[in-house]
């Protein structure tokens, strides 16, 4: 996975200026900072990171570099998988942290809103492993004892208990 600012693409760069104008935009109004402003901010980061980086297969769409669960990875042809895709690191407290580096009159350059999307792991789960992380009410949030290091944190959590040395890439067809 690429995480240093000089593996960014010229696509990287122009993608993560727009997301950082409208990080500006939203941080500005002050109002908008709540669920309204994160609700903006990741239709923004949908629209002009995640879904441009997906690729078509067949009927589902699969990230590039996603790392899948074993069970995820065991229903990926089933005609319903019922499979959910996430950030492993919740994209609400990647945006806290965007504002924390603003309201410190630290503007974040393009490079390094790329960087952290790209340092960002896409996992995908089952829909019953994505209920256990809100049953532990760890939707949005890492445990309360997060080293601020372990970005699987939440899948290793003792009330979610995913075997994260299991994920893994999706296996590419070959042609």
């Amino acid at each position: 996975m690429r995480q240093t600012t000089s593996d960014l693409s010229q696509q990287d760069l122009e993608d993560a200026r727009v997301i950082l104008e409208v990080l500006k935009l939203v941080h500005q109004q002050r109002g908008n900072r709540g669920a309204a402003g994160r609700k903006l901010l990741r239709h923004a980061t949908d629209a002009f990171w995640d879904k441009p980086r997906e690729t078509r297969q067949g009927h589902r769409r699969r990230v590039d570099g996603a790392l899948w669960s074993p069970a995820a990875l065991a229903r990926a042809n089933h005609p319903e998988p019922h499979l959910v895709g996430e950030h492993v690191y919740p994209m609400k407290l990647r945006i806290a942290g965007w504002y924390e580096r603003l309201d410190n009159q630290e503007v974040p350059t393009a490079a390094e809103i790329a960087a952290d999307l790209l340092a960002t792991p896409w996992a995908i789960i089952t829909g019953e492993e994505d209920e256990k992380l809100t049953r532990a009410k760890l939707r949005d949030r890492m445990p309360e004892d997060w080293d601020g290091h372990d970005l699987w944190a939440r899948y290793r959590h003792p009330d979610v208990a995913l075997d994260v040395d299991g994920f893994r890439p999706f296996p590419q067809q070959k042609s």
